[in-house]
């Protein structure tokens, strides 16, 4: 997704990689042992004589990164970006791409996602977390998700009425 700088710096015996955001695009890095975003940082090029802006991740090391570009049509970094929220999401709900299963994690970021899948998502999350159990609100989620043509949600609908 990014491209690596040929030139990689050491701190304290661990190899660093230095990897260059380009101008009409944006990374999120996130590393899974903190849950935080790895800060990007500019620096004075002297080779382009102009500031770039730079991620340095440690070597060996899993990270998720996330490349969010623009079109220059205005909503495409707004799509994007509650495109890798619906990712993000989905990567603490089952505990994928480096990220442990953190099913309130996930609500966090299927919250800032309008794919109907996270709709569908957060249904299951308020249905089934001990700790997020809100059965109105699954209902409502799962609803939006049904309505957009989320089958699952459906089904799931259907079991919920069946039970009560």
């Amino acid at each position: 997704v990014m491209s690596v700088e040929k030139k990689s710096r050491c701190y304290e015996a661990d190899e660093i990689y230095r990897y260059y955001a380009e101008k009409d695009s944006a990374y999120i890095v996130i590393d899974p042992e903190n849950y935080s975003l790895v800060q990007p940082y500019t620096a004075y090029n002297e080779e382009t004589e102009r500031d770039e802006t730079y991620i340095d991740i440690k070597a060996g090391k899993k990270y998720m990164a996330f490349n969010i570009q623009s079109n220059n049509s205005g909503s495409s970094e707004k799509h994007s970006s509650r495109k890798d929220a619906l990712r993000i999401g989905y990567g603490y709900y089952v505990g994928t791409y480096g990220l442990e299963k953190n099913w309130m994690k996930a609500a966090e970021w299927f919250m800032q996602s309008d794919n109907p899948k996270a709709a569908y998502y957060l249904g299951v999350i308020f249905l089934k977390d001990p700790l997020l159990c809100e059965a109105g609100l699954a209902r409502e989620y799962l609803e939006s998700a049904a309505e957009k043509g989320i089958v699952y949600a459906e089904k799931l609908l259907t079991s919920m009425d069946e039970q009560a």
